[in-house]
């Protein structure tokens, strides 16, 4: 290679050509002729009815709900800088050709931030146009002010990552979360005055944290190794739909809750025994609670923000949601080498277990859920009954048939 430009540019050729032979090799004539031809006519169809005027359901949305797909897309992906564990041979060494390098990989990364955004700008545009009667200078202002905004989540997520590890980046990436959902909000429901003081205030937050990115230098291999974790992500999502899952080598401490085991029911009997198996194994997993909190997070902000008659619409599919995830990790510990030879033929001992396990998994989430919903519909003492009646509701209609199969 003679410039850096050159090595920048060989490795986004090579990267992208991985990632087509990856889409290739997955997506065959198959999958076409049966999902992705008739879904794109599908939402072809309803893409022309927006156009058109003619979809009714739109009106039953308030008017923030349409700018939330920015902050959504602000969640999706990060800052790329391409570089390779074997850098640190020749390019670590030489700032002429690595800081260059750092920063096409930034530009790459802005320009296809910007290619995203839009993208998604052209299927929202009738939403925008038509049904909430935005005016071309606001849209280019929400555009302008989502591009800021991606860029911050993207440089805030990944100093996070490259600072704190375990439990105190689960919390600091929470607290980032909503900081950020608070101030979106404060752009689309301020006036003109606050919607300047944070364009200009991102703006330079960007700009700070840019100077930041390039100039961290003790962060080589941790950067290297989300490199390969971008380059490597299309894979994994077409392994994990696959139902593959690669068997752990060696056992983590537990990072959070029973890092010392300890029995949860004085009453050892098969049934306490299965729950209680199953409770560790998914309090243990930091992805599994994770999901969970993003799942109930999620409900919630949409609950918030949605007509009254939509939020308990939104509760039940957000019950069933936190539910169906419980069960989806109840099939990954059947999976675990450790499991294996659990004896599972008396179900009518252990089915009880099972049952009470998905039950206290879900406690939590079914009350927080329940106990906004009933706020936001009408008192905080209709809040107070929801919550309570919420996981009797989830355990006889979405946890009593469970099986152990």
């Amino acid at each position: 290679m003679t410039s850096v430009k050159q090595l920048f540019f060989l490795r986004l050729k090579k990267e992208w050509g991985y990632q087509y032979g990856v889409w290739k090799t997955a997506v065959d004539w198959v999958v076409w002729l049966y999902i992705l031809i008739p879904g794109l006519g599908i939402l072809g169809y309803h893409y022309y009815l927006l156009w058109e005027g003619t979809a009714e359901w739109i009106s039953q949305f308030p008017v923030q709900f349409f700018w939330l797909p920015l902050f959504l897309l602000s969640r999706i992906g990060t800052v790329r800088l391409f570089i390779r564990e074997g850098d640190l041979l020749f390019l670590r060494q030489r700032s002429n050709w690595y800081y260059p390098l750092l920063q096409l990989g930034v530009s790459y990364t802005l320009v296809r931030n910007a290619l995203v955004l839009t993208s998604f700008a052209i299927l929202l545009l009738p939403i925008w146009l038509i049904y909430i009667g935005a005016s071309n200078t606001e849209i280019i202002i929400a555009l302008c002010f989502g591009f800021l905004f991606q860029l911050f989540s993207q440089l805030g997520r990944q100093l996070l990552a490259l600072r704190y590890r375990r439990w105190r980046l689960t919390l600091y990436n929470m607290l980032f979360l909503m900081v950020t959902f608070l101030l979106f909000q404060m752009f689309f429901l301020g006036n003109k005055t606050i919607q300047a003081i944070l364009f200009l205030g991102f703006a330079f937050a960007c700009y700070w944290l840019l100077r930041k990115r390039l100039h961290l230098t003790s962060t080589f291999f941790e950067d290297c190794l989300r490199e390969n974790h971008e380059r490597l992500k299309l894979a994994s999502i077409f392994i994990s739909a696959s139902g593959y899952k690669l068997e752990k080598k060696q056992r983590k401490r537990p990072w959070f809750l029973f890092a010392k085991s300890t029995i949860l029911f004085k009453e050892r009997i098969p049934s306490n025994l299965l729950a209680e198996l199953f409770i560790k194994f998914t309090l243990r997993n930091k992805s599994k609670i994770y999901s969970i909190l993003q799942i109930t997070g999620i409900g919630v902000v949409a609950i918030l923000i949605t007509p009254v008659w939509l939020k308990w619409v939104i509760f039940v599919v957000c019950l069933f949601s936190v539910i169906q995830f419980i069960k989806w990790s109840w099939r990954d510990m059947r999976t675990q080498s450790f499991f294996k030879h659990f004896p599972l033929q008396d179900e009518e001992n252990l089915l009880p277990g099972l049952r009470k396990a998905i039950f206290l998994l879900g406690l939590p989430s079914c009350m927080i859920l329940g106990l906004v919903t009933g706020w936001g519909g009408g008192s905080l003492l209709l809040g107070g009954v929801t919550a309570i009646l919420s996981p009797l509701f989830s355990y006889f209609f979405f946890i009593k048939d469970s099986l152990l199969n």
